[in-house]
Order: C-alpha cells, then sequence, then structure tokens
C-alpha cells in the first residue's frame, strides 16, 4: 500500500481546506493511505515513512509561510539523500497580490527535484485562489 504525506501550514482556513480537499480525494483510490499534518508538527520521520508528499502553503509577500519554511529547515539534513525517486507536489494559496508562485516554494522544488532522478522529472502545480 502508498502512503501519501500531506503537510501544510493555513492561518485563514484557505490552505488547510484545500489540503483537506486533496486528502479527501487521494483517500478515494485503491491502496492509498493518507496522512494530513500541520507542519509545525510534522518531522523527518513522518517524511521517511511516506511514499509521496504534497506540500501546502499560504502565500506571504511572495513567499511560503514562515512556518512551512521552518518545516523544510528543521528536516532538510534528518532526510538528505534517501527520499530520492519519491513524488511530490505543492499547493500555494494566494490571494490576487501576487503575480506569480512563491520564490521559496519554486527554490525548494528545485532542491527536492535535485534528488530525483533525471529520466522522471518531478510534477510541480500551484493552485491559485481569487
Amino acid at each position: 500500500m502508498k502512503s501519501l504525506l500531506i503537510v501544510y501550514h493555513s492561518v485563514t482556513g484557505g490552505t488547510l481546506q484545500m489540503a483537506e480537499a486533496a486528502a479527501t480525494a487521494a483517500r478515494r483510490e485503491a491502496g492509498v493511505t493518507v496522512r494530513l499534518e500541520a507542519a509545525a508538527a510534522a518531522g523527518p520521520q513522518a517524511l521517511l515513512e511516506c511514499d509521496g508528499y504534497l506540500f501546502a502553503c499560504p502565500e506571504n509577500l511572495a513567499a511560503m509561510s514562515g512556518v512551512m519554511k521552518d518545516f523544510f529547515d528543521r528536516t532538510y539534513y534528518p532526510v538528505l539523500d534517501r527520499l530520492q525517486g519519491r513524488a511530490y507536489a505543492i499547493l500555494v494559496c494566494a490571494g490576487s497580490s501576487s503575480a506569480s508562485p512563491p520564490a521559496g516554494g519554486c527554490a525548494t522544488s528545485r532542491r527536492l527535484s535535485s534528488s530525483v532522478p533525471t529520466h522522471k522529472p518531478p510534477k510541480k502545480s500551484c493552485v491559485r485562489s481569487r
């Protein structure tokens, strides 16, 4: 059975709604278990225990939220070189104040993709609400 970890940070509830909707949809798939964890509580062990990831956060001044950045900072070295080939996606909950996805999210996806084999490029998605 495959497992999906959804790590989210939400202030207004918008990102939580997106993360919960993704979790509901993923749970409909046969053979998939889903874990939904707040970024402040999630740690390296959760990443190591799952096969794929969905990272969801709000856009704050054209950057990912500080709590999500803290999650990546806390987990980066403990899982370094241990997650190669695992699938991931990023959800961004943003208002109309930004013309592009958070720069931090794009930089993070580049770091994650550097450990993914070149024959299987990662898929990136940014969802924008208005």
